[in-house]
């Protein structure tokens, strides 16, 4: 099974970082979207540079990085914090996927390649066989190279470039509610609806499907948060 994961991991993963600013950024963004380290918590620029076995000097220009896209605060004197989330800010993000989502997936049906759609189905459907699956990182990371390919195929750089922040902001928010009984399986589901519409050339069940997902997302994440 981890095989298969894998195989589809190391199909779309990033090529390897081409300096050392770019390689604190990468570590840390995937340390915060993870969840290893969750929103409201601090991160010491010394200690990241020490893990990483780099200056400070390039771990302290990705966290300027990261502060632009809203994932970290940078406070003088005190640290680095993760970026806290409010029901507000959760609101705020889904409303915007439910309309860039929607975007995109219209404009992709039609240009997505039979091959990605069949690699993704068998993997989702080997998912939904075992939902105990572990770790959740995989999972977020597989969800998230999933709709990384319905950006890219939309063909629109502006929508990959905005849709990309928001679904960065949204892996952030999902890390609080990762655990939420059976929205794994329901995300899979999801899937495997959106690929047979986009298979069959049909834009209206397309939106329909990315509608879903994200409505279904956003409850499970205010369900797990509020009292």
């Amino acid at each position: 099974m981890r095989s298969n994961i894998q195989e589809v991991m190391d199909r779309y993963r990033r090529p390897e970082p081409r300096s050392q600013k770019e390689a604190a950024y990468v570590a840390i963004k995937r340390k915060i979207l993870s969840g290893r380290v969750r929103p409201g918590e601090w991160l010491a620029e010394s200690a990241e540079a020490e893990a990483l076995g780099i200056g400070r000097t390039p771990v302290r220009e990705a966290l300027i990085e990261l502060e632009h896209e809203n994932l970290v605060k940078i406070a003088p004197r005190k640290g680095v914090l993760v970026a806290p989330i409010s029901v507000e800010d959760i609101r705020d993000v889904y409303e915007m996927r439910e309309v860039l989502d929607c975007l995109a997936v219209r404009l992709a049906v039609g240009r997505v390649p039979e091959d990605e759609l069949s690699s993704f189905e068998d993997l989702f459907r080997e998912l939904l066989n075992h939902p105990s699956y572990e770790p959740a990182e995989d999972l977020l990371e597989v969800d998230r190279a999933f709709h990384d390919l319905v950006m890219r195929c939309s063909g629109n750089r502006w929508l990959m470039d905005i849709a990309g922040l928001l679904l960065d902001r949204s892996q952030l928010i999902r890390v609080i509610s990762h655990k939420h009984p059976g929205r794994m399986e329901e995300s899979w589901h999801e899937h495997l609806g959106l690929i047979e519409a986009i298979r069959g050339n049909d834009a209206a069940a397309a939106e329909r499907w990315a509608l879903v997902h994200v409505a279904n997302a956003r409850e499970s994440v205010i369900q797990s948060i509020m009292p």
